[in-house]
């Protein structure tokens, strides 16, 4: 039996997505590395962890149009040697340009693995392009919306649109912590986030410094080198920094927050009334 069944190809503006499904371990490095040609690439499937092997899982790169070497190293790394992976499906994505710039690449790359991360176990650590956006300057925007475009595409047709609930641990304690705030009716405050983070499970931030480590996540490295619209927004209330999803107007997101922390010190009062009396 072939291990490799490629479905029909996927033509969208400016790109070709060639989408295999795996039936068996890919053992024969010198064969499979000629069948994975493309600028881009996912490999998606389930996780190994004994507790979640339902956990939709992947991990997306960049690879060349004619050498696949970058392709294949990822999959023999998460596949095969750290067996973080559980192959399902390959997703290999072939723009028009032959020659991309590779800064365009590197953008796209960055912008697929920060719109999947929400709901997909992604195993990839790195989730900006600082370098490749200043260098892309006011273009950068752009290619950065177009990855998102992709990220709905290998979504629906590699992933069959499947993805894990928002409230699950993801791969690192960082895009936990967007996890967090993406999923709250209001925005949170530092300590909210890392009591939620604490609740959730997985990666937490540890030691006297978590909440300043959560903070330069949040404010800085969220943001710092990525050209497309934010996951998540921060503001500041009473000396507070505050985080709320990107998509929840401000006033509303503050004004939730505002109410929420009421009720709780109302709350604290009348338990130290009834505590006293």
């Amino acid at each position: 039996m072939d291990p490799l069944t490629w479905r029909s190809s996927l033509h969208l503006p400016d790109a070709t997505v060639h989408i295999a499904d795996v039936h068996q371990s890919l053992s024969n490095q010198d064969t499979w590395r000629a069948t994975l040609p493309g600028h881009l690439y996912l490999l998606a499937g389930t996780s190994t962890d004994s507790a979640h092997r339902d956990r939709i899982t992947a991990y997306a790169g960049i690879t060349e149009r004619h050498t696949s070497g970058r392709a294949w190293a990822s999959l023999a790394r998460w596949v095969r040697s750290i067996a973080a992976l559980q192959l399902h499906t390959i997703g290999l994505v072939t723009l028009n340009d032959p020659r991309p710039d590779p800064d365009v690449l590197r953008v796209l790359e960055c912008s697929v693995i920060r719109a999947l991360s929400p709901r997909v176990q992604m195993l990839n650590t790195v989730t900006a392009a600082a370098t490749a956006t200043q260098a892309l300057g006011e273009h950068a925007p752009i290619y950065a919306a177009y990855g998102d475009f992709l990220a709905t595409a290998l979504r629906r047709h590699v992933l069959g649109g499947r993805s894990n609930p928002l409230l699950t641990p993801a791969h690192s304690v960082r895009e936990s912590a967007v996890r967090v705030i993406l999923a709250a009716d209001s925005a949170l405050d530092t300590d909210d986030v890392l009591t939620r983070l604490q609740a959730l499970g997985g990666p937490q931030y540890t030691g006297k410094t978590a909440g300043a480590t959560l903070r330069r996540d949040l404010t800085i490295r969220e943001t710092n080198g990525y050209a497309g619209p934010p996951r998540i927004r921060t503001t500041h209330l009473a000396g507070r920094c505050l985080y709320y999803p990107a998509h929840m107007p401000e006033y509303e997101a503050v004004h939730r927050y505002a109410a929420r922390t009421s009720r709780r010190a109302a709350k604290a009062v009348r338990s130290a009334h009834t505590a006293a009396s």
